[in-house]
């Protein structure tokens, strides 16, 4: 278990708790949650340490990455207390993941679970998260669509543009080999100037190529470039 976190004397006094790679939540998440919020937050590499730890101590909201979508599944179908009473939210980056996921927890078990999407401005996050703290499990506008329907209804859907726009294949694909380079090492939670150092190359430079690479791949910034190289690769979990 990895656990990262902005506490006092220990864990248990804890509030939210985040399950997924430090290149989503990592120590400046936790530390903008702390200031934010004035609650104490950490992170953990997997789900079943988070789960465990909330039997001993008392959890208000548990973000999970939808990198473990179907191990919360999973868990939650062995008719056992997951992660204790808290608040659960899946945090996501690809909206057809939140839904799959949204129509399989839907048809399978009683208690409600939020979302939280990570391809959002800052302010627009916090918002989120603030309404996740008050128990207010409001459903982002993209994921209306996996909402219980009719037959008749979902066949007469109109398709979403999550739906129709590239793969992240074919948005890798638009890459320069050396953008390639740099979103790899920004997936392995690598700085400017470590990834300047590891390409030869300078800070401005790295700069250049992620503002290229996140026009390409027509995302908001470079945490949502990551979520995409992610989804490219299938490994959204720590290594």
């Amino acid at each position: 278990m990895s656990l990262e976190d902005e506490k006092g004397e220990n864990a248990g006094e804890t509030d939210i708790a985040f399950v997924g790679s430090p290149v989503f939540y990592g120590p400046q998440v936790l530390k903008q949650v702390r200031a934010e919020f004035g609650l104490r937050a950490f992170r953990f590499d997997s789900l079943a340490p988070a789960n465990e730890t909330c039997r001993h101590s008392p959890l208000h909201l548990a973000v999970v990455d939808q990198a473990f979508g179907d191990e919360l599944l999973e868990l939650a179908s062995k008719d056992q207390p997951v992660l204790g009473n808290a608040t659960i939210a899946l945090a996501y980056r690809t909206p057809t993941v939140a839904r799959e996921f949204m129509q399989r927890w839907t048809a399978r078990f009683e208690r409600p679970v939020g979302f939280l999407p990570m391809n959002v401005p800052i302010e627009v996050w916090l918002s989120f998260m603030r309404l996740l703290l008050h128990c207010q499990l409001v459903l982002p506008d993209e994921l209306v669509s996996a909402a219980p329907q009719t037959p008749a209804k979902r066949q007469a859907s109109p398709a979403t543009e999550s739906d129709t726009r590239p793969t992240a294949t074919a948005s890798m694909k638009q890459l320069t080999s050396r953008e390639q380079q740099v979103l790899e090492l920004i997936a392995r939670g690598e700085s400017n100037k470590r990834i300047a150092a590891e390409l030869n190359i300078t800070v401005h430079t790295v700069k250049l190529h992620v503002h290229n690479l996140v026009q390409k791949l027509a995302v908001p910034n470079r945490t949502a470039a990551v979520g995409l190289y992610f989804e490219h690769t299938q490994d959204g979990r720590p290594g």
